[in-house]
């Protein structure tokens, strides 16, 4: 079973349609978890003690906000997959997400991106999703700012045929391909998430040597 681990803004939502496409009904979509949303020990716990009822899974794919380590099970040998992006990057697409659906709990009409950046929770959450389970036990790996050629490595690697390119739930107000800000806040963010720079880094490398092993 592909498990293929959705982190919030890195492109996700445009991978669950091409998914979609490939697996139809063969495909689950697992959002009910929603693990920022509680603090650490308990989306901690509840991950483990989801993982024993994850093994019962028939699906052929399953996608949504879930911790990898919820479908981590020996008995399965389950193919994991997951997408990174610049952690600004990421950062700055979650604000402006929040402010297009504004719901009153995490970003408000009158928040600023520097006050948002500010929020604890939200900072770090590569490192938060991929507790207990490491980095190099994803499969694939692909690179939000190079979807494209990311979705053509994911085909060649699974050897999946199906066609489609999507880019959905994105900034519509967007002009450029990074966001403009001044480097002071651009330094804030990045000293507020190191870990996931660390993380995102490893996960550029990986990302290149696959294309080495099943494309070039």
């Amino acid at each position: 079973m592909l498990v293929s681990v959705h982190i919030p803004k890195t492109g996700g939502t445009s991978f669950q349609e091409f998914l979609k496409l490939h697996f139809k009904e063969g495909l689950f979509l697992d959002y009910v978890d929603k693990p920022m949303s509680k603090d650490s020990d308990t989306r901690n716990r509840e991950a483990m003690e989801n993982q024993a009822n994850s093994k019962d899974c028939t699906y052929d794919c399953v996608h949504g906000h879930f911790l990898p380590v919820k479908y981590d099970v020996a008995e399965k040998n389950n193919v994991f997959a997951v997408w990174f992006r610049d952690p600004v990057e990421r950062v700055i697409s979650r604000f402006y997400h929040g402010k297009r659906n504004v719901n009153g709990h995490l970003v408000t009409e009158s928040m600023s991106l520097e006050e948002f950046c500010e929020i604890e929770r939200l900072n770090n959450l590569y490192e938060k999703y991929l507790w207990n389970f490491s980095i190099n036990k994803f499969d694939f790996i692909g690179i939000t700012e190079d979807y494209d050629n990311s979705l053509q490595l994911f085909r060649k690697q699974l050897g999946i045929n199906a066609l489609g390119r999507f880019h959905a739930n994105a900034n519509p107000n967007k002009m450029k391909d990074t966001y403009e800000i001044t480097t002071d806040l651009r330094k804030t963010i990045l000293n507020a998430n190191r870990q996931d720079y660390e993380i995102y880094r490893e996960a550029l490398d990986i990302n290149n040597k696959l294309k080495k092993k099943f494309w070039v």
